[in-house]
């Protein structure tokens, strides 16, 4: 990776190489030490904003994962994953004054999520780009989800009480909802009674890349 990576800045502008690591402030950080920084901010961090780095069974390589389970200190936990994955670059979320979720509020904030598919072509097999490399979703899961989606929105509440997968784990659902927008394949909808400039901004995101 190492290679890779000086292959990588080879490549690139001096300008931006000059920039980007030759100023007086550069300097690697640890996770606990943003994390500390961030407390003194009265921030808390809650998660990455690549949604499959959240997934423990995607995140990290299989043999590492039950290390990653026995962890219970936030630091250590996300110091191993960056470990397990040989991670450079971290793009965290962290938010002031966080309340802990009850398991109801949770599920009930969960089944009113809903995505819409954004006309991604589906190949023979449905691919998700993750910290470990590519993973190949679950047809049984996926294409029964990706089906839905060609004809419209489709809530959480509405794929758990689907045929298809009604007797599937509703940690499944959970996740596949979750790879599905980290893989591109859909987006998150706003929910009723969004305010017109969180409707622009999502437009923006939404079709920026494509000039609209």
């Amino acid at each position: 990776m190492l290679d890779q990576h000086l292959a990588s800045m080879r490549r690139r502008d001096p300008r931006y190489v000059a920039h980007e690591y030759l100023n007086e402030d550069w300097h690697p950080l640890m996770f606990a030490e943003i994390a500390d920084e961030m407390a003194q901010a009265k921030c808390t961090f809650i998660g990455s904003t690549g949604l499959s780095n959240n997934i423990e069974s995607v995140s990290v390589p299989a043999a590492f994962a039950p290390l990653l389970a026995e962890a219970r200190d936030l630091y250590l936990k996300e110091t191993l994953r960056d470990i397990a994955c040989a991670q450079s670059l971290r793009k965290d979320l962290y938010r002031r004054g966080v309340t802990r979720l009850l398991p109801g509020e949770h599920r009930e904030l969960f089944d009113a999520l809903s995505i819409v598919g954004a006309g991604m072509p589906i190949e023979d097999e449905i691919t998700f780009p993750t910290p470990t490399g590519s993973v190949v979703g679950q047809p049984e899961i996926y294409r029964p989800l990706l089906a839905m989606l060609e004809s419209g929105p489709v809530s959480a509440k509405e794929a758990l009480n689907s045929k298809e997968l009604a007797g599937r784990p509703e940690a499944d659902t959970m996740i596949a909802f979750a790879m599905l927008v980290a893989g591109g394949y859909a987006l998150p909808r706003l929910p009723q009674g969004a305010s017109p400039s969180a409707r622009q901004t999502a437009q923006a995101l939404q079709f920026g890349d494509r000039g609209k």
